[in-house]
């Protein structure tokens, strides 16, 4: 099975899975989920959505306190998720820096 993912083709669900260091079982239940409807931009976003749901579930360190999740640290920091969660991923996509400031997160504040 031949994948398209963000301009790269990629030959298998594995090379895949190895390249965005996401399961590649996961990966796999989802295009079983997307059946014959798997165009290339569902596939896109299915796989965007993984990568986004592991993003937000492992640690994280913003201004230099430590959270076990992106979640975890909405709650202490007073945000709300969705906020937080946006401005991480509209700032940085799926490779933030390790530690960023609240400067950093929210320039314009």
């Amino acid at each position: 099975m031949v994948i398209r993912y963000q301009g790269r083709t990629y030959q298998t669900v594995k090379e895949l899975a190895d390249t965005i260091g996401v399961p590649d079982n996961i990966i796999t239940e989802r295009l079983r989920r997307l059946g014959r409807f798997a165009t290339p931009k569902r596939l896109e976003r299915c796989i965007d959505g993984i990568r986004k749901e592991q993003k937000l579930t492992q640690p994280v360190r913003i201004a230099n306190e430590e959270f076990p999740s992106v979640y975890s640290a909405a709650r202490r920091l007073g945000l709300q998720i969705d906020r937080l969660y946006d401005a991480l991923f509209s700032r940085f996509g799926y490779d933030w820096p390790d530690n960023p400031s609240m400067q950093d997160i929210f320039p314009t504040e």
